[in-house]
């Protein structure tokens, strides 16, 4: 009779969880959290504040701009809860994705953010993002910006020039219409030899250069000698 209220440790061990989400002690909460999925998993609430834990860390480290770690955290809510507010976390990962392959595109680190288009398009192609077709169009069209210098330089006689210009436009958009034809044509008609030596050069030697090119004679015009000294 004197007994008003009985509250088990696990109970104690999630309201403390809960309090320290809400302060935003994302770290610590995450400590009494896998606590009890390990000791105590059949809690009562544990599965509901593991959503509302995963959901409030993407959204402050979001605020922090940590946008690598908002997607997974983001992508991790959306596999194991997937009906939790599904639009508001779809919505959220379209935007957290696409300002992650704009950081990219920035640091002109395209390699990083053809891999993540690419992945999005096919995690979500069932449902694909808007972000993933806005992007592929955005590539498409700075690849044809480098078509289109690599055909200039072609037409003024610029031939390592318009290879240079072809070969960033294949790093951009691999698939491009043409794009392969164009870069092996272009190989065609201007081939490059790399002349490598085997000795060190503590100073420029021009005049070991210039001996060097006498072996030249044989080649065709139209075709650049590149000098490599390995050191």
């Amino acid at each position: 009779k004197d007994i008003g209220k009985i509250w088990l440790y696990e109970q104690m061990i999630l309201a403390r969880a809960k309090k320290l989400v809400d302060d935003k002690n994302f770290g610590e909460a995450f400590e009494h959290l896998n606590f009890l999925f390990v000791n105590y998993p059949q809690t009562p609430g544990l599965q509901i504040m593991r959503q509302e834990f995963l959901f409030k860390s993407a959204e402050e480290m979001a605020r922090q701009n940590r946008l690598a770690h908002t997607m997974a955290v983001l992508e991790e809510l959306q596999k194991s809860f997937p009906n939790f507010q599904r639009e508001r976390v779809r919505n959220l990962i379209t935007t957290v994705s696409g300002q992650l392959i704009q950081s990219y595109f920035q640091k002109k680190d395209l390699s990083s953010a053809r891999a993540m288009i690419n992945r999005l398009a096919k995690d979500y192609k069932d449902d694909p993002l808007p972000v993933v077709e806005e992007w592929k169009g955005k590539f498409l069209d700075l690849a044809n910006e480098y078509r289109v210098k690599a055909l200039e330089c072609r037409d003024r006689g610029d031939y390592l020039g318009a290879r240079r210009e072809a070969a960033k436009m294949l790093d951009i958009e691999p698939q491009i219409e043409g794009g392969k034809e164009l870069l092996r044509d272009l190989l065609k008609e201007f081939p490059i030899i790399r002349v490598g030596v085997f000795q060190t050069a503590d100073k420029p030697d021009t005049a070991a250069l210039a001996r060097s090119e006498e072996h030249t004679s044989e080649l065709q015009s139209r075709v650049d000698i590149s000098y490599a000294v390995f050191c």
